[in-house]
């Protein structure tokens, strides 16, 4: 599914899905916020000299940004959100290497050099970056997953021990 349909069907589930208690409606279970312009797409990744994944680009173009509010606040970072962390991360993170989302413990990152495979998306805990898995897909289908999940997290928190960690700490 192409991410402005993965959008929509957003737009149809907080219809659905709203979050209440004693029954009053206290909020909806996605937060879409409004989408970021190309130029500002663009202007980030220069300043921070990395190569967002085209699907990326356009889910930040349709929603910068994305918070299941259902699940403790299980969230997309919006393309800022991206070059804040960059900024804290200095220094610590291989090139190329840029945090996307936070799910419970797991930090996902995207290896901008390995977009090519289409498969640059790894999870781990940010505090150890010597200990990242890959997830073996693209930003797009991760981002169908969570949505048909409503933000559960899908992946093994341990992963199978034949899986070889990555490393994305700096030298």
């Amino acid at each position: 599914m192409d991410i402005k349909s993965l959008m929509a069907c957003i737009d149809i589930l907080n219809g659905n899905h709203e979050i209440f208690s004693d029954g009053e409606v206290l909020g909806r279970c996605y937060r879409k916020y409004p989408g970021a312009g190309a130029a500002e797409i663009e202007r980030i990744s220069q300043k921070n000299q990395i190569v967002f994944a085209e699907d990326l680009k356009r889910f930040w173009m349709e929603s910068n940004g994305l918070t299941f509010q259902s699940f403790g606040g299980t969230r997309f970072f919006s393309v800022e959100d991206v070059s804040d962390c960059l900024s804290a991360l200095e220094g610590l993170l291989v090139k190329g290497v840029y945090p996307i989302a936070i799910f419970d413990d797991d930090t996902i990152l995207i290896d901008g050099n390995r977009l090519g495979s289409g498969q640059y998306l790894f999870f781990g805990d940010i505090s150890c970056l010597e200990l990242f898995y890959p997830l073996d897909c693209s930003f797009g289908f991760f981002l169908e997953r969570m949505i048909q999940l409503a933000g559960c997290k899908y992946w093994e928190p341990v992963p199978d021990a034949y899986v070889k960690p990555v490393s994305f700490l700096q030298d």
